[in-house]
């Protein structure tokens, strides 16, 4: 080994190729698990709303609004989800 194979420029030459490759693949997860994030809770509201429709419209039921837990009927809490629901839909699910 020569001395100039050891040097601190021929090392710096070499990390940035990995450095990228792994941020590359860090990117690539990260956005991954966040469209699997995102389609989850839109499966989420779904399953609620499907949940609440067959109960009485005056049962009680809970939501988290503002990080405080709240009591409401199904007549309250139903057609804000459904709202909220449609739209998300347009913003991650285009036709």
């Amino acid at each position: 080994m020569s001395a100039s194979e050891d040097s601190p420029a021929a090392a710096a030459r070499a990390y940035p190729l990995w450095i990228f490759w792994i941020l590359q693949l860090f990117l690539k997860a990260f956005f991954f698990f966040e469209n699997l994030i995102i389609f989850f809770s839109f499966s989420l509201f779904r399953l609620v709303i499907d949940t609440l429709k067959p109960l009485d419209p005056q049962r009680k039921c809970f939501r988290l609004v503002g990080g405080i837990l709240v009591e409401r009927t199904v007549t309250e809490v139903l057609p804000t989800l459904e709202k909220n629901h449609e739209s998300v839909r347009p913003a991650y699910f285009p036709n």
